[in-house]
C-alpha cells in the first residue's frame, strides 16, 4: 500500500495521469484540437512549478502579511473554483431546466424543474465559449443585452453520448427558428412576424419596416431559446396526425398517459371556478355557455357527466397557413398533419415542387461553409419540330436548327463513408459515395429561344433562389444589368396603378383589372399554346380602360410603366399580379378569397361608412362552430304575418 502511495506522489506520474484525464476528456472527446494548449499548463503545475515559483509563492506571503487580503483572496478563489466546477458540470454532465409553458401539461406542469442528463445523448459543445455564467443569451435583469461574445465561434458540434434517441423520450433541444429574434418582442418568431408584414406590405417594404419597427439580431445555436418536448418520430420514420392522433410509419402511436386533446364545451350554466379547479381542468377559456378546454379523454368523460353540460365534443382546426411549410393553398393543420417523412444520415432526398415547401427553409438557412462547385458547360444543337396544319407536331422533317449551349453551376457534396457488400468474401466492407453533384445553383442558356427562333440578344439566365441573381456572375460573364423579378415587377405594377390613378384607384377598378388579366391567363393555359403570355403596355392601358378608368389616367399609367419597365417591354401577366389569391388587407383586418370567387366581395358606402361586404347566406362558421346569421327583413315579414 505504501508503495503505491509513493509511486502517485512522484510528480511524473501524477503528470502522466492528469494529461491522460485532460487529453480524453477535453481533446478527444470534445474533438477541439485547440485544447491541447492545455497541456503545458498541467507540465508546469506538475513538473517545471513555474507559475507557484514567481507567483503563487507570492501570493502565500501576501496571505500571510495581511489578512484582509488573505479574506478576499479566499473567497474570489472559491468562488471562481465553484464557477468552473459547475460550469463544467453545466456543459458536460447535467443542467436544470423550468418548464415554461403548457405545451406538456399532465406530463409535465408549469413550473416543473427538470434535470436533465447532458452524457444520455451526448453534450453539446459551446458555440461561443466567452459568455457570462449561469445564464442563457442575455444578462441578469436585462431583455436585450447579450450575454455572450462571439470573438470565439466554435462550429456545432455535439459528443458521443451513452444511448441514441428513443421514441416518447422527453428531450431538450435549442428552438431551430430561434436563429432570429425581435428584441422588443420575444414572444413571437421572427418568421411569422416577417410573413405577417410581407403579406400586408409587399416582401420589400415589408422586410423594410419590419426592421424599422424592431432590432433583429441573430443567435447561435446554443443560444437559442430551449424547448422541452416528447420525440414522437426519429430519423428515417414517416410522421403523420390524424385528427390529432400521432402515426408513425403507417401506425397509430401508443397511447401516452395524461395526454391531452382541445374540447368545446357547451353548457346551460357558467361553470364555477369551484367546479373547474374540481375537475383539475389547468387550461381553459370562455365563459357564459361556451368553453376551450384541454382535456384528457377521462377527463372528457368526468365534464360530459355534469348536470349543467350540453355537448363535450373535440376540436379539429381545419386547414390553416399557421403550420408549418405555409403551403400557398392551406393544406395541414395542427390535428391533421402531414404525412411527412424525416431524412436519416446519408440519405438523399429528391427534391420536387410538391415536397420542396418542406426542405426549403433547410436550404435557405443552412450554412454550408466553403463549398466546391462542378461548372457544366455543353454546346449541342435544337432541331425545331415541324408543325402541320392541324398543330400535329413532326419529329422529322423540319430544316431549321439552332446552336446553343448551356452552363450550370452545381454545388457538390463531400465524400461520405458507407458499408458495401462484398460476394467474393461475404461480408461488409466501408466504402466512399465519392462526391456527388447537386442540382444546380445557378445557369445560364445562350441564345434565348423566342417565337420558336434564337435570340442572340437574349439569354435565359437561372438562380435556385429567385430572390438572388448573382450579380458577380451577371457581371463576369453578360457585362449586363439584371432583368426586374417577378416580385419587383409586381411591386412596380401596383404602385403606378397607385401613383397614376389616384382617386380613380378604387376598389371596383383593381377587383376588374385582376378579373380581366385572370381572364387571359386561363384563357392562354386552356388554349396549351407553347409560347409564353405577354401584354404589351398598350394591352394593359387597354385592361384599365375596360375597368373604368378615364383615357388620361390610362395613358398616364402607360407612360409611367415604359419610365419603369422600358420602352417596348411586354409584361406577363403572370409576374404582375398574384394569380393564385385575392387578398384584402386593412390595418386591422386581412380577408382572402379564391380568385374565382373573388366577384363575390362588394366594396359599399353605408350611412357614410365604407365597408367591404362578403355574402354570408349560409355555411358561416367561427373557429370552427356553425353560426346562423338572422335575417331582421325576413324577423320583420314574420312579425307581420303573425295574427
Amino acid at each position: 500500500m505504501g508503495k503505491i502511495k509513493n509511486l502517485l506522489r512522484n510528480k511524473w506520474v501524477g503528470f502522466t495521469l492528469a494529461a491522460l484525464l485532460y487529453t480524453l476528456w477535453f481533446v478527444v472527446w470534445t474533438g477541439n484540437l485547440w485544447l491541447v494548449l492545455g497541456l503545458p499548463v498541467i507540465f508546469d503545475l506538475y513538473i517545471t512549478k513555474f507559475f507557484y515559483r514567481y507567483v503563487w509563492s507570492h501570493n502565500v506571503k501576501m496571505c500571510q502579511r495581511s489578512k484582509t487580503y488573505r479574506t478576499v483572496y479566499e473567497w474570489v478563489n472559491a468562488i471562481i473554483f465553484a464557477t468552473v466546477v459547475a460550469t463544467l458540470v453545466h456543459l458536460f454532465i447535467f443542467q436544470m431546466y423550468v418548464i415554461p409553458t403548457s405545451s406538456m401539461e399532465r406530463t409535465l406542469l408549469i413550473g416543473d424543474y427538470l434535470y436533465v442528463s447532458k452524457v444520455a445523448y451526448g453534450p453539446q459543445m459551446p458555440n461561443t465559449p466567452l459568455s457570462f455564467p449561469f445564464v442563457h443569451h442575455t444578462m441578469p435583469f436585462s431583455q436585450t443585452k447579450k450575454s455572450f461574445s462571439e470573438a470565439i465561434k466554435w462550429p456545432y458540434h455535439r459528443l458521443k453520448g451513452l444511448k441514441p434517441i428513443r421514441r416518447n423520450d422527453v428531450v431538450v433541444f435549442n428552438f431551430p427558428a430561434g436563429d432570429t429574434v425581435l428584441l422588443e418582442n420575444q414572444n413571437v418568431t421572427y418568421y411569422d412576424t416577417l410573413r405577417s408584414f410581407e403579406e400586408s406590405f409587399g416582401k420589400e417594404e415589408g422586410r423594410k419596416r419590419l426592421n424599422e419597427k424592431y432590432t433583429v439580431i441573430s443567435r447561435p445555436v446554443d443560444k437559442r431559446e430551449n424547448y422541452i418536448k416528447r420525440c414522437v418520430g426519429l430519423p428515417g420514420d414517416s410522421l403523420e396526425v390524424r385528427n390529432g392522433k400521432v402515426w408513425v410509419n403507417g401506425e397509430p402511436q401508443e397511447a401516452i398517459p395524461g395526454l391531452q386533446y382541445n374540447y368545446v364545451v357547451q353548457t346551460s350554466a357558467p361553470f364555477t371556478q369551484y367546479a373547474i379547479d374540481n375537475l383539475g381542468i389547468r387550461e381553459y377559456s370562455g365563459y357564459g355557455s361556451g368553453y376551450y378546454m384541454n382535456l384528457t379523454d377521462e377527463l372528457a368523460e368526468k365534464v360530459r357527466g355534469l348536470s349543467n353540460v350540453i355537448s363535450v365534443n373535440r376540436y379539429i382546426y381545419t386547414p390553416n397557413d399557421e403550420v408549418f411549410p405555409q403551403w400557398g393553398t392551406p393544406r395541414w393543420s395542427q390535428d391533421n398533419y402531414g404525412p411527412i417523412w424525416i431524412p436519416q444520415k446519408g440519405a438523399t432526398v429528391q427534391l420536387t415542387a410538391e415536397n420542396l415547401p418542406l426542405y426549403r427553409r433547410i436550404i435557405d438557412a443552412m450554412d454550408m461553409g466553403e463549398t466546391n462547385y462542378l461548372i457544366l458547360l455543353a454546346a449541342d444543337t435544337y432541331d425545331v419540330p415541324y408543325k402541320g396544319r392541324d398543330d400535329e407536331t413532326f419529329s422529322e422533317g423540319s430544316d431549321t436548327v439552332y446552336k446553343y449551349f448551356v452552363c450550370s453551376v452545381c454545388p457538390v457534396k463531400a465524400p461520405t463513408l458507407e458499408l458495401k457488400y462484398s460476394s467474393e468474401d461475404s461480408g461488409f466492407h466501408s466504402a466512399s459515395t465519392g462526391h456527388i453533384a447537386l442540382a444546380p445553383e445557378l445557369g445560364f442558356l445562350f441564345p434565348a429561344f423566342d417565337d420558336r427562333a434564337a435570340n442572340i440578344y437574349n439569354a435565359l439566365f437561372y438562380s435556385k433562389n429567385a430572390a438572388e441573381f448573382h450579380q458577380e456572375v451577371i457581371d463576369a460573364v453578360f457585362r449586363t444589368e439584371p432583368p426586374m423579378s417577378a416580385e419587383e415587377q409586381k411591386n412596380v405594377f401596383g404602385t403606378a396603378l397607385g401613383d397614376t390613378l389616384q382617386k380613380e384607384c378604387s376598389y371596383d377598378v383593381v377587383q376588374s383589372v385582376h378579373e380581366q388579366l385572370r381572364e387571359r391567363i386561363a384563357e392562354h393555359k386552356e388554349s396549351h399554346d407553347p409560347e409564353v403570355l405577354t401584354l404589351s403596355i398598350r394591352e394593359v392601358g387597354d385592361v384599365l380602360t375596360n375597368s373604368g378608368v378615364s383615357e388620361e389616367k390610362a395613358e398616364a399609367f402607360q407612360q409611367e410603366c415604359r419610365r419603369q419597365y422600358g420602352e417596348d417591354v411586354t409584361l406577363n401577366p403572370k409576374n404582375i399580379i398574384d394569380s393564385g389569391k385575392f387578398q384584402i388587407t386593412t390595418p386591422e383586418v386581412k380577408i382572402a378569397v379564391a380568385p374565382e370567387y373573388s366577384h363575390m366581395i362588394e366594396a359599399r358606402v353605408i350611412d357614410g361608412r365604407r365597408y367591404i361586404l362578403i355574402p354570408a347566406d349560409e355555411g358561416v362558421e367561427i373557429n370552427g362552430i356553425g353560426v346562423n346569421i338572422p335575417n331582421p327583413q325576413r324577423a320583420e315579414e314574420t312579425e307581420h304575418e303573425k295574427p
